[in-house]
């Protein structure tokens, strides 16, 4: 009877599947002819030098933007707001959060990614923090946590909420991207991970999932093990920056793949469990880097919104 209903589950995967993807049509994406949307800040400004991996929330006719920016090494987070989020992004003149922890472990941050909870009737920010010697070694990227009335004015969590396991394949940390979902009282949490090997010559990133009721106390999934690796040609040999939309019973991803430690393309994978993970090769890569470019080095974050 096992064996049976084993057969039945595949064979209406098989049926429903291709419906999933056609529903969200992964290979149509066109590229904007506004690109870049949002540059380096003005001269003298803290973000001058770079800004990446943006999450975006439209809070009726507003998009509110946070993201990373940088003058030097030192990655902090920022906050823009744009009426179209294309066009016309004012920024908020100095960096939300400023870079340090108690313990002094803290020496830049990256990849935000914020979420509001209605619920709680507050907005909620996870992001990397990094430390000083980052290209290599274990326990080098934590996640921490913080909270935020208006979405400006931000109160860190004391402590880390999510670090590497020793032994394992994410005992260099948790860093590269996350995505978090809050659905029926639980939030889950997907994030990119390494080991200790040194990122310039022997780069390694997979995705892991792990659950939380309060999104402080985090419970690594599927045995501790990546819910995500290249198995696939068009993953490359590095998979990250992963971002999650939840819609009708289905859990879609969009992720960086890369050759090397920089990720040149993302591409897409659907799931049912947030766990087992469907690849097709007709819907990938979802888009690469364009020669002569803005983006023709590399692809890091993508945000993916239903508007």
């Amino acid at each position: 009877m096992k064996n049976l209903l084993t057969i039945i589950f595949f064979l209406i995967v098989a049926v429903i599947s291709p419906l999933l993807f056609r529903a969200h049509a992964t290979s149509n994406w066109q590229k904007s002819q506004n690109n870049p949307v949002f540059d380096i800040g003005p001269i003298g400004s803290w973000d001058r030098k770079y800004v990446a991996n943006p999450t975006v929330i439209k809070d009726g006719s507003l998009y509110k933007m946070w993201y990373q920016g940088a003058t030097g090494s030192s990655w902090r987070i920022g906050y823009a707001t744009s009426p179209d989020g294309i066009n016309n992004w004012t920024r908020h003149g100095s960096p939300l959060l400023e870079v340090g922890s108690p313990d002094g472990w803290e020496a830049a941050m990256e990849s935000p990614i914020v979420i509001y909870n209605s619920s709680l009737n507050k907005y909620q920010m996870w992001y990397s923090s990094i430390k000083s010697d980052w290209s290599s070694g274990v326990d080098r990227y934590r996640l921490r946590y913080a909270e935020s009335p208006d979405g400006i004015s931000w109160t860190k969590h004391d402590g880390w909420v999510l670090s590497g396991t020793e032994g394992k394949w994410d005992r260099g940390g948790p860093n590269r991207g996350i995505s978090i979902i809050f659905k029926d009282g639980i939030y889950h949490l997907w994030y990119a991970g390494t080991n200790d090997q040194y990122l310039g010559t022997d780069p390694y990133w997979r995705i892991g999932y792990a659950i939380s009721l309060d999104g402080i106390n985090w419970e690594k999934q599927n045995n501790g093990q990546p819910v995500l690796e290249p198995t696939e040609n068009w993953e490359l040999q590095n998979v990250s920056f992963p971002n999650v939309m939840y819609e009708n019973g289905v859990y879609h991803m969009w992720y960086a793949a890369g050759a090397a430690d920089a990720p040149t393309q993302i591409v897409y994978s659907q799931s049912f469990d947030g766990i087992n993970w469907i690849k097709t090769e007709e819907h990938n890569p979802v888009f690469s880097i364009t020669p002569n470019q803005f983006d023709s080095a590399h692809i890091t974050s993508t945000h993916i919104m239903n508007d």
